[in-house]
Formats: structure tokens, sequence, C-alpha cells
């Protein structure tokens, strides 16, 4: 009998710490401040048209953080301490002012979605390859002219977004063999001198 009350007792306390530690992961935050008080807690962050001139180095306290939305602001850079972030999973930039694709984004190991459209790239760099787990990429609307061979070794990469982007026949064609699994939107192709 002792062993059955200590057993039930027992299971109580797991249900009762459980329901007391319960964690609504799917919470959208929408400020640095309030994202503040309860860090651990912090799994979406949605901070768009904030008008950040630089990444707010707060939010690398957010351990936690699955996905992060700075979208509509006026950010350039990003910080190589980003990498810390080691849960994000997808990260939106779009419609900032990056005019260079910024390398830390390669080193975030657990990246599925990531979107810079509506920037100013020209290149994207060889680290991408390090994205291993992207399965989306949007790029579209970005003045890209150079892709890495390295681009071929995103073997999860289901989607890719690259309209408005002006790519010639041999440049649309190339994309196609580096990633033949992949679903490449592209708009029609120029008469460019590539």
């Amino acid at each position: 009998m002792r062993v059955f009350l200590f057993i039930a007792l027992s299971l109580n306390l797991a249900i009762l710490s459980a329901q007391n530690l319960k964690i609504d992961s799917t919470k959208v935050f929408k400020s640095i401040s309030e994202a503040l008080e309860k860090p651990e807690e912090v799994f979406h962050l949605k901070l768009t048209r904030k008008r950040f001139k630089e990444f707010p180095n707060e939010i690398l306290q957010f351990q936690n953080l699955i996905s992060l939305d700075l979208s509509k602001n006026k950010l350039s850079y990003l910080p190589y301490e980003i990498d810390s972030l080691k849960n994000l999973r997808v990260l939106k930039l779009n419609k900032n002012k990056f005019n260079v694709f910024p390398k830390a984004v390669c080193n975030l190991d657990s990246l599925k979605e990531l979107g810079l459209n509506n920037n100013s790239l020209t290149k994207i760099p060889k680290e991408i390859q390090r994205l291993s787990f992207l399965e989306y990429l949007d790029l579209w609307s970005n003045e890209l002219d150079d892709f890495p061979d390295e681009l071929k070794n995103l073997k999860n990469l289901k989607k890719m977004d690259l309209r408005l982007i002006q790519l010639s026949d041999t440049q649309q064609q190339r994309l196609i063999e580096l990633l033949p699994d992949t679903k490449i939107y592209m708009s029609n192709s120029c008469d460019c001198a590539n």
C-alpha cells in the first residue's frame, strides 16, 4: 500500500510540476522589453517595423528562440554572436538595408528558413553551404548575379525564391543543375550579358 501511495503521490507531483512549468511556445513576443521579462520563455520574436539601424544585442539573451523576424527595419549588418542562438530555425531579414549577405547567418546550424528578400544583395557567400538543414531560401528582389557552386551542398533545400532578379538563361540553367531537387522560383530570363 505504501508503494502505491508513493507512486500516486510522485505522479501527482510530476503532473503539478509540469503544469507549473508549462511554457507557451506559440506566443509571439513583439517587443524586446516584454520579452526580457521572461527571456527563457521567448521562442518567437517578431520585431518588424521597429526602425532598427543596428541589431539589438538584447536578442542574444533569448537562448530558446526558434523564430526571429526583423523584417522591414534598416539593418545592414548582423553580429557574429548571432550564432549563439543555437535553436534558431527561422530568420527573416526581409526589406532591410543589406548590401552584403550577412555571413554570420551561415553559422546558424539549425536554420531551416532564411528570408532576405528586398535587400540589395549582389552575391551569396560560399559559407552558405554550412546551412545543411536549410529548407527555404527567400532572396527575391535582390541584385544577385553571383551564385557559388557551394549551393549544391544544400541537400535539404526544398524551395528557393529568386523572382525579380535578372538572370540569363545560362544562369538559370546552372542553378537548376546545382539544385536539381529544389523548386526554384525565377522570373523570365533576361538577355543579360552573363
